[in-house]
């Protein structure tokens, strides 16, 4: 009997840590079900200037990007920040930021910076430069993109393209029909026709008189 209970000890305690695993799956659920978003935003310390949620986010490589931060400004007196990259995915932008204040960066923001076109896929990583006053820092910054429903406002709408619109081609006017009142109107060289009729020589008779034996002379 001592035995069998012995024998149970290291089953039950196997069963209940398979209970406890299952009751941690059931309320968190792991990260791979979930959707893993590569990468994170960023933060970058600037004295009393904090440049924080720093990040790019696209639709897909080869388009329009948006940057995104924000930045705080923890003194009483205004700063300045400068972000730039190099090309393709170039950013060359400076922000001031008033005094005990915070500046956001993004669609619907207090101010907005696109990126022509993102040549990072969204997983990727972009290589910027952070600087305020003379303080400067380089940052690996995310790409990110619109896939979940808080980053959806964050992806820049691209600009429909202009539908050009057909040019009228102007009419051929038509000549104007000849006038009823003054006759034919000629329209080029030829003889001109005219309402004279050429008249026949005249004929003149010499009258006839008799002589005094009864012939005609004349």
């Amino acid at each position: 009997m001592e035995a069998a209970r012995r024998a149970l000890a290291p089953s039950a305690l196997a069963v209940a840590s398979l209970a406890l695993v299952a009751g941690c799956s059931a309320t968190n659920p792991y990260t791979t079900l979930e959707g893993y978003q590569p990468g994170d935003t960023e933060v970058v310390n600037l004295g009393s200037v904090q440049v924080a949620s720093l990040a790019v986010f696209t639709e897909a490589e080869g388009e329009p990007g948006a940057l995104v931060a924000r930045i705080v400004n923890s003194s009483p007196d205004e700063q300045s920040v400068t972000i730039t990259s190099e090309a393709p995915s170039s950013v060359d932008e400076t922000f001031t930021v008033q005094g005990d204040t915070t500046l956001a960066v993004g669609p619907d923001e207090d101010t907005t910076t696109t990126i022509a076109s993102v040549a990072e896929r969204p997983g990727e990583t972009i290589t910027m430069t952070v600087t305020s006053g003379d303080t400067t820092e380089e940052v690996t910054v995310p790409v990110l993109t619109g896939n979940f429903p808080e980053y959806a406002t964050l992806v820049p709408t691209p600009t429909p393209t202009p539908t050009p619109t057909p040019t009228a081609t102007p009419s051929t006017t038509a000549a104007a029909s000849p006038s009823s009142a003054g006759g034919v109107t000629p329209t080029g060289p030829g003889p001109v026709v005219t309402d004279e009729v050429e008249e026949s020589p005249s004929v003149t008779s010499t009258p006839r008189t008799l002589s005094p034996s009864g012939s005609a002379t004349g």
